[in-house]
């Protein structure tokens, strides 16, 4: 994480591949991805994201990860499937819906986008 952390994501891919060399580890595939990720490399990072799904499909974070790569990727629907499966892992999480509600608005949906942004905030009121 430190390199991730420190915006290092060359350093962050190199190292995260080397542990991958000996053991195959849900989290080093999703942190591999995420850094794949905030470099811009998303076709590089979906690969990794939906490994970690695989080997654990529970992790509401890595199928948001998921989501906000296939977003990038213009992948709409799939950024939909992904999403809706996080926020129904994981229904208080805020920055679910309103990822949500970006895709939404791409695929042209204002109604459902409103709602979406409407739940966040009302998340985000209960949370103070």
């Amino acid at each position: 994480h430190r390199y991730l952390n420190d915006k290092k994501y060359e350093a962050a891919i190199v190292r995260f591949s080397q542990i991958l060399m000996f053991k195959e580890f849900t989290l080093v595939y999703s942190n591999r991805g995420a850094a794949y990720a905030l470099k811009g490399d998303y076709k590089l990072a979906r690969p990794d994201m939906a490994k970690a799904l695989n080997m654990d499909p529970k992790l509401a974070e890595s199928w948001f990860n998921l989501a906000r790569v296939d977003l990038e990727l213009k992948q709409y629907e799939q950024a939909l499937d992904s999403a809706n499966v996080a926020i129904d892992l994981k229904s208080d999480n805020p920055d679910f819906f309103d990822l949500r509600a970006r895709i939404h608005m791409e695929m042209q949906q204002k109604k459902k986008a409103e709602a979406d942004t409407q739940r966040a905030w009302d998340i985000r009121e209960a949370e103070q």
